[in-house]
């Protein structure tokens, strides 16, 4: 596990907005993995978004995958931090 660990070590991430920070650094590298590392990685990847009930969750691997293009991540992650912004806004005014 130490290995795998050592070889996504640079495209490691805490959550949602760590990874869109990263996106296309994390899918360059992701592109020159091999497929078990690939797998592995997905597991990862989506053990760290697992709190995350979202569309955006889906998108952000689909497009690591290159099967989203980047217009349409950034538009679900706008919506993403709109939705976030309100709730915490909504929290605190009352």
């Amino acid at each position: 596990m130490n290995e795998f660990l050592d070889k996504i070590n640079d495209i490691r991430f805490l959550g949602v907005d760590e990874f869109y920070v990263k996106k296309a650094y994390i899918k360059r590298k992701f592109e020159k993995m091999e497929h078990d590392d690939r797998e592995l990685y997905k597991w990862y990847f989506f053990y760290q978004l697992c709190l995350l009930k979202n569309p955006l969750k889906s998108l952000c691997w689909d497009y690591l995958e290159g099967k989203c293009n980047i217009d349409d991540l950034t538009k679900e992650y706008i919506n993403f931090c709109d939705r976030r912004d309100r709730i915490c806004y909504a929290k605190f005014d009352n």
